[in-house]
């Protein structure tokens, strides 16, 4: 067995996962309780890391190619702050990248790292809904303000205002909102103002957010069976073709026997 097959081998990833998992216990006990054999252990993880990383080095396909994945980057940004020296100004940082390693296990389970990227893919691909959605809480900011800022506390200020629209936005007591205005402004301009607010973010704009992050994720996921597949850019195109192709012939056919 050569080097790369042994670190590609899946005995290996799952001897790493069960490192990490151990790593993550210690750490969540460590906020109970402290013992020296406790730090003995970390290190020895934390040395079992560092193997890790430099044997996926060793064996990597190019320098590039190692670099160019943001989750090596990660590992070796979290196992180096292992080996800072434990500074008292810098003790309350290092604690925190600590707990950090524990995302080592998005990495080791195959669907948590799709979630991951879909989830990074999807906050690169809804610039334009973010800003939809800041436009209309801007705009309801500001009618909130002009209608409501002498009777609400809650609509005193434009910024309290957008605050107070996430607030319903996540549908936390938008209802006390209502009754409260309800009682110092007119009803039916109260009402229709928060059930309009309710229908446009919560149904529409949290949905529109919704359908990106399973469309990034159907596309993610095609993503990684053909690299798992080993496919290049002509094998994915005759895969699509092939696809439309089927999809064609499919609709030709129902039309041919009348449905």
């Amino acid at each position: 067995m050569t080097l790369k097959q042994f670190v590609n081998h899946p005995v290996f990833s799952w001897f790493i996962l069960g490192v990490i998992l151990f790593n993550s216990a210690l750490i969540g006990i460590g906020t109970y309780v402290e013992y020296p054999i406790m730090h003995i252990l970390e290190k020895i993880c934390v040395w079992i890391f560092l193997v890790e990383i430099v044997l996926k080095f060793i064996v990597r396909d190019s320098t590039k190619a190692f670099v160019s994945d943001a989750w090596n980057i990660f590992d070796v940004i979290i196992v180096a702050s292992a080996f800072i020296p434990n500074v008292s100004s810098m003790a309350t940082i290092l604690r925190i990248l600590r707990v950090f390693r524990i995302f080592r296990l998005v990495k080791g389970v195959s669907e948590m790292r799709l979630i991951v990227n879909v989830l990074i893919k999807s906050t690169r691909s809804m610039t334009y809904i973010s800003m939809l959605m800041f436009i209309c809480f801007y705009v309801y900011a500001i009618i909130a303000v002009e209608l409501f800022g002498e009777t609400q506390a809650a609509y005193s200020t434009l910024h309290e205002s957008f605050f107070s629209l996430f607030r319903s936005l996540t549908a936390e007591d938008w209802t006390d909102l209502r009754y409260e205005g309800v009682e110092k402004s007119d009803y039916w301009l109260v009402t229709l103002f928060h059930v309009s607010w309710i229908i446009l973010s919560t149904f529409l704009l949290i949905n529109l957010v919704v359908g990106a992050v399973i469309n990034n994720y159907n596309e993610v996921q095609e993503i990684e069976k053909h690299e798992e597949l080993g496919l290049d850019d002509v094998d994915k195109r005759i895969i699509e073709l092939s696809s439309e192709l089927q999809t064609l012939l499919t609709v030709r056919a129902q039309k041919a026997n009348g449905i």
